[in-house]
């Protein structure tokens, strides 16, 4: 999953704010509270889920957070290690599948931005994420994650193709949404220019699968494996989410 693509990923995400969900968090971090850390570390650990290509890791790094990333891509995490090497940053870096995550501690609180969570296609999936995630935070530990809705979906990406054509390529996106079984498959190709005079382009394709998990699933999944809900929000604010909210924030607290 985007590892044809993960050489022109940051290109086609160079819309979304990371400084600003940085800020975000913080926030919710301090109303909400980070436990003290079991192994007796300075500053909070953590952890960012479906990390991709660090751009987020590396804001919360440098911000003096100790910071982890994971992601099921390989090609993904090496454009990662490349930032992080770039800016002097100490970050390690998992490529596992984040529903079969495995450590060796805990971490103070875990992040999946992004809409991370929606790449969860089945039921048996997602509970095994929530169990997974509960393993490895510490007990009273945040899991703050954001998810896209059926309102995005069905209103915002549809069954649509996007088109860009830059200097370096060219990419077609093919979006099919479908809504009984609530299940939104991409087709992505890109055509890098390799040999300007002579015309030559390589293909990448990849596809994506993204599915809407009701508010209900996600809090019977959490529940089921520990978590406590403490907040839904629209979007990068402090205000409930409501059924036009197309990207919500969800704020789940470990129980001890």
């Amino acid at each position: 999953m985007y590892g044809n693509i993960a050489n022109f990923y940051n290109r086609y995400t160079s819309d979304i704010d990371y400084k600003k969900i940085a800020d975000y968090l913080e926030k919710l971090f301090r109303k909400y509270g980070l436990p003290e850390r079991s192994d007796g570390g300075d500053v909070p650990m953590i952890l960012d889920v479906a990390c991709g290509t660090g751009e987020l890791t590396c804001i919360l790094a440098n911000r003096g957070y100790e910071m982890i990333g994971l992601d099921l891509s390989e090609e993904m995490l090496e454009e990662a290690r490349d930032k992080a090497f770039s800016e002097n940053l100490d970050i390690l870096w998992l490529c596992q599948d984040m529903c079969k995550m495995d450590m060796y501690g805990t971490v103070s609180a875990m992040i999946c931005i992004t809409d991370g969570i929606n790449h969860i296609v089945s039921e048996k999936s997602l509970r095994n994420f929530f169990l997974r995630i509960r393993n490895f935070i510490d007990d009273g530990g945040l899991f703050i994650f954001d998810a896209l809705s059926e309102n995005y979906f069905g209103k915002v990406v549809g069954n649509n193709t996007f088109f860009d054509d830059g200097e370096d390529g060219t990419c077609i996106w093919t979006s099919k949404y479908n809504p009984g079984k609530k299940l939104c498959k991409y087709n992505i190709t890109f055509f890098e220019c390799c040999d300007e005079e002579e015309q030559l382009y390589e293909r990448y394709d990849d596809v994506v699968r993204e599915k809407v998990w009701s508010d209900e699933e996600f809090e019977n999944a959490a529940n089921s494996a520990g978590f406590s809900a403490l907040a839904v929000y629209d979007g990068m604010s402090l205000k409930k989410a409501t059924d036009d909210t197309c990207r919500k924030f969800f704020v789940l607290r470990k129980n001890n």
